[in-house]
């Protein structure tokens, strides 16, 4: 009964902590109408940590920090919406162009990619990356290889087997391989290929060399560069090596396996293409191309180009179109008008011009068909989109409400200046000369004839072993204190006008400074740093108001945090 109690209190306990904190235990932390769940937090927890494959060992201190930082975003995105930034072309053009961009990607890679790649392929990649293998090889090429030699395939063949027969017999194979090998770096590293991973070398190449075995030698290995005959030398396996399988490992294998087979990629690419147009029944228009070309050879001549100089006429003519889409001279308009007078300079060459309605035209085609998949449904794209958006709204909340607010006048840059005199100093100057030499000895020698009164000009100009200012006798001009480390620091150290140090060590070398005039510090004059100062005020305005807002924005939103859960996670 006793222990029935008990527990009934801790569960009463844990109901109210979550209610007096007014958070889920799904939820990690609410801001105003905003919240991060455990799951969104264990992702940015993920992206803020890459390597750190257990969240649980990253240290408290560590996470709060990322939780303050994506709750002072999420403060930010809060006063966006209430001033209806969401609805700022801006926003809305920058998350069309973000989605597009996505969705194309995800339509590459489910159409293309994935059939190329197989999850097979992307689970021994995954597997084998915690394993490395060490090899010599000797590589023989051929007329049609990469690395072409005047032979035909079949006395490279001839080649490669006597190399085989050779090593099989014992030979050492660091000497075959610079007595045979015909790769370029035989010279330099004797064979000796290095330690590599899975994906790092040819398929045909590695799937040999992961079945050989220690000191084992392959036979004739077929690649584009050429026969290649293999030892494996070593292989090693990494203790601390956990294989991933979240969405950013599979798609940065994905990224690299595919890279491997880019050729066959781009033949299926070309054939989706035609199948595309095929299906949506695509009719480009010659005619009105080369019409459209020949308007901008007569509206375009390299002065300031604007959309008003297009009639509605000009803005309806149809270039390309397909079921119930087309691509009017428009739509280019509208999607270059930022930067219309170098866009359409280029599109004036009717090549160009197809070009690029051809492009427009398959993007829109691809998008279409994606969204028809239910791509633009895919839970990776949604929660990307919605951290841009986020980050858009955060970063257009501070401009627009703090940024673009910022201004003063004439007087209170003068003002400023005024008052922090010593952010517009000219440091001091000391007139230096020098004289460095190899050793210790040579420069004691060179300070005593100096101290005795020796020309210093005379003896830089003897001893000195740098030959720029041993020309000069040594000056060195002006400088500043750190200008010349070691040197002007100790010639600052000695009074002006002619005194002269003893030996101080400079990087490699010996140094003797001789002093000159000194010119102090002074404020520089405020025509010669007017725009420098106005970016100084700007920089502590931004500062203040800043942190003013950060406390409006704290004040204004409720922050809840749930201390347990963000601790267990």
């Amino acid at each position: 009964m006793v222990r029935n109690i008990i527990i009934l209190i801790i569960i009463i306990s844990s109901l109210l902590l979550f209610i007096q904190c007014g958070i889920d235990s799904d939820t990690v932390a609410t801001i105003g109408n905003s919240e991060i769940s455990v799951e969104e937090f264990k992702e940015i927890l993920k992206s803020r940590y890459p390597n750190e494959s257990d969240l649980s060992k990253i240290e408290l201190e560590k996470k709060k920090e990322v939780l303050d930082q994506t709750i002072q975003k999420l403060l930010k995105v809060n006063a966006a919406l209430d001033i209806n930034l969401d609805e700022d072309p801006e926003i809305a053009d920058a998350i069309r162009k973000q989605e597009e961009n996505l969705l194309g990607q995800k339509y590459f890679e489910v159409v293309i990619v994935d059939q190329l790649i197989s999850e097979e392929d992307i689970e021994e990649f995954i597997q084998r990356q915690g394993i490395e293998l060490k090899v010599s090889y000797i590589l023989i090429g051929y007329d049609k290889s990469n690395i072409p030699k005047k032979r035909t395939m079949e006395e490279a063949r001839k080649i490669a087997e006597k190399v085989l027969e050779e090593a099989g017999k014992g030979a050492d194979f660091r000497k075959l391989a610079v007595q045979y090998s015909d790769d370029p770096s035989v010279k330099r590293n004797k064979g000796d290929y290095g330690w590599f991973r899975w994906g790092q070398k040819p398929k045909e190449f590695q799937d040999v060399c992961w079945e050989l075995n220690k000191g084992e030698i392959s036979g004739i290995v077929e690649t584009s560069a050429g026969l290649n005959i293999i030892r494996l030398e070593d292989k090693k396996k990494d203790p601390n090596y956990v294989p991933k399988n979240d969405h950013e490992t599979i798609f940065r294998t994905k990224k690299m396996l595919y890279s491997t087979v880019v050729d066959s990629g781009n033949k299926l690419w070309a054939e989706k293409v035609e199948e595309l147009k095929k299906d949506n029944s695509y009719q480009y228009h010659d005619a009105e191309v080369n019409k459209v070309a020949q308007l901008l050879n007569e509206k375009v001549k390299n002065a300031k180009v604007d959309i008003e100089m297009f009639t509605d006429e000009d803005k309806n003519i149809i270039l390309a179109e397909w079921d119930d889409e087309n691509i009017k001279f428009g739509k280019i308009l509208t999607r270059y008008e930022s930067n219309l007078s170098r866009v359409l300079g280029a599109l004036r060459d009717p090549k160009n011009l197809k070009k690029e309605i051809q492009n427009l035209s398959l993007i829109s085609l691809a998008l279409s068909e994606a969204k028809k998949m239910g791509l633009d449904k895919d839970e990776q794209i949604v929660k990307t989109i919605n951290r841009f958006k986020e980050d858009r709204l955060s970063y257009l909340a501070e401009r627009k409400l703090i940024n673009d607010k910022i201004s003063f006048t004439d007087e209170e840059v003068k003002k400023y200046y005024e008052n922090n005199p010593d952010q517009f100093m000219d440091p001091a100057k000391l007139e230096m000369w020098t004289i460095t030499v190899k050793d210790e000895a040579l420069a004691k020698k060179v300070t005593k004839l100096a101290k005795k009164g020796s020309n210093f000009e005379s003896l830089a100009k003897k001893y000195s072993a740098d030959k720029y200012y041993k020309e000069k006798g040594g000056y060195l001009g002006f400088r500043t204190i750190n200008s010349r480390g070691s040197i002007s620091r100790k010639a600052f150290d000695l009074e002006p006008n002619g005194q002269i140090s003893d030996p101080i060590k400079y990087k490699k070398e010996w140094a003797i400074v001789k002093t000159g005039e000194l010119k102090d510090n002074k404020v520089r004059p405020f025509h010669d740093v007017a725009k420098m100062v106005e970016g100084r005020l700007r920089n502590s305005l931004l500062k203040e108001r800043r942190t003013e807002w950060k406390n409006e924005l704290k004040e204004k939103y409720t922050v809840k945090i749930n201390d347990e859960v963000l601790a267990n996670i």
